[in-house]
C-alpha cells in the first residue's frame, strides 16, 4: 500500500514544474510555439495517457497481491478506484501541458526544438514515437519488478528506524 501511494506522491511530483502552467499556454512567442509542436510530434499526451493507464493496471495488480478479506474488499477498492481517479486527473494532458511547454523551453533553446521537430517528422521520428507506448509500457515493467525487489528492504529499514527513534525517546 506504502508502495502504490509513494509511486504516485512520485510521479505526481516528477510532472510539476517552477513555473505557472498559465503562463506557458499564455505565452505565443516562437520558442513556445515550437515547444508545443514538438510534444504533438513527440506523442507527449499518448504517452502521458499510457502511463496513467499503467498506473492504473499497478494499482489493479497491487491490490490484488493485497489477498484483502472478503467484509473489507468493497472499501479498499473503493480506495483505489479514488486514488486511481486522483492520479488520471492530476496527470492529465490538461493538467500539465503548461507545465511540459515551460520544461521544454527552459530546458532547449528555440533552434534545439526545431532540430528535435525535424526528427520527429522524419521516417525513424515516426517510428520512435511509434514504438514509444511499448519502451514505455516495458521500461514500468522493468521499474516495477526492481521496486518489488526494494520494498522488502525498505519495510526493514522503516522498522529499524522507528525502533531506534522509540529507543531514543
Amino acid at each position: 500500500m506504502r508502495y502504490v501511494i509513494g509511486t504516485a506522491a512520485a510521479m505526481a511530483w516528477l510532472a510539476t514544474g517552477a513555473l505557472s502552467a498559465a503562463d506557458a499556454q499564455t505565452a505565443t512567442d516562437p520558442q513556445t510555439t515550437a515547444a508545443e509542436e514538438l510534444l504533438q510530434l513527440s506523442g507527449a499526451e499518448k504517452s502521458l495517457e499510457q502511463v496513467s493507464k499503467q498506473m492504473k493496471q499497478m494499482f489493479a495488480t497491487q491490490f490484488a497481491a493485497m489477498n484483502v478479506p472478503p467484509e473489507r474488499r468493497a472499501i479498499t477498492e473503493k480506495y483505489f478506484g479514488q486514488l486511481a481517479d486522483l492520479v488520471a486527473k492530476e496527470m492529465s494532458w490538461q493538467s500539465v501541458r503548461g507545465e511540459f511547454i515551460s520544461l521544454y523551453t527552459s530546458i532547449y533553446m528555440e533552434e534545439e526544438i526545431r532540430e528535435l521537430i525535424k526528427f520527429y517528422k522524419s521516417p525513424i521520428g515516426q517510428r520512435f514515437v511509434e514504438k514509444m507506448p511499448l519502451l514505455t509500457e516495458r521500461t514500468m515493467q522493468i521499474s516495477q519488478t526492481h521496486m518489488k525487489n526494494l520494498i522488502p528492504e525498505i519495510q526493514r529499514l522503516s522498522q529499524q528506524l522507528a525502533e531506534e527513534i522509540k529507543a531514543s525517546n
